[in-house]
């Protein structure tokens, strides 16, 4: 799924990947896999001395760019939208790697102790899953960050898997986070934002259309309703439990011209007329 030909190549970042020489490094199949499998790229040893058959490999972390702002990337003109996403996410993981922490427990000890560093891969992606309505998805610009249980404590000297509880509790912490350094910068380069419920929309692309393309989110609530799911964790989970698979074939320039067609096929306007946007829009 990461690696899937529609989508854009992931890379290596923090303080583990330097030290296994893996910064910046566009990611392989072959090397991802034996970080899973707790391997030393560079040595083929372990990283930490011991590998549990029942250890946690890592956690997906997901940031997701408001609707407004994947028509803008997808079908608009500014090419600035993508690198403004990705430097956000990326400001966004620097945080958690300065929080990250790691389970203390030799001599008798039961504490966690600070580290300061971590192992992610990033995959940005540009589609949404698709549904019954439109098999081919939605447009979605959206980043997942795949953080391997890797951290290295300076005080022992070692790899160490990582003590992520107190980053899982604060994920709606950094989330804002994320969302707000990506507002600011598409202010900065003259987009006008307004706030909704759970971040913001760019308030030149049209009501109509973000509604067009939200039909995965639609989907998910009409599951949540027909099945009378309340539950707040439950609901979290739902994405996860009512997704299809990706359809093969479709280029990114196939999806764009498909989308396009949707648009106009509709007579909807990507633009809303009274809000002025960006030349480079």
């Amino acid at each position: 799924y990461y690696l899937d030909d529609q989508e854009m190549s992931g890379h290596f970042h923090g303080d583990v990947a330097r030290r296994l020489g893996l910064e910046d490094q566009v990611i392989t199949r072959e090397v991802f896999d034996q970080l899973c499998d707790n391997i030393n790229p560079l040595t083929g040893d372990s990283l930490p001395p011991r590998t549990r058959d029942d250890r946690t490999v890592g956690y997906d972390i997901n940031f997701h760019c408001p609707k407004s702002v994947s028509l803008l990337h997808t079908l608009g003109n500014d090419d600035r939208i993508l690198p403004a996403f990705q430097q956000a996410v990326h400001e966004t993981m620097l945080d958690i790697e300065r929080d990250m922490q790691t389970r203390v427990r030799l001599n008798g000890k039961d504490e966690d102790r600070h580290t300061g560093s971590l192992i992610w891969a990033d995959f940005t992606h540009q589609t949404a899953r698709p549904t019954q309505k439109n098999k081919a998805g939605d447009a979605h610009l959206h980043t997942h960050i795949f953080t391997f249980n890797q951290t290295w404590d300076d005080v022992e000297g070692r790899f160490k898997a990582g003590q992520f509880r107190d980053i899982k509790r604060d994920m709606p912490y950094y989330q804002a986070r994320c969302a707000k350094r990506l507002a600011d910068t598409l202010q900065g380069l003259g987009y006008d934002i307004r706030k909704t419920y759970s971040a913001f929309e760019i308030s030149s692309v049209s009501q109509q259309a973000i509604d067009h393309f939200s039909l995965r989110t639609d989907e998910i609530g009409r599951f949540a309703i027909e099945n009378n799911i309340t539950d707040k964790a439950e609901l979290d989970q739902l994405g996860a439990r009512t997704r299809s698979r990706k359809q093969k074939g479709w280029s990114m320039q196939d999806l764009k011209t498909h989308w396009r067609n949707q648009l106009e096929r509709e007579k909807i306007s990507l633009f809303d007329p009274k809000h002025t946007a960006p030349r480079n829009s």
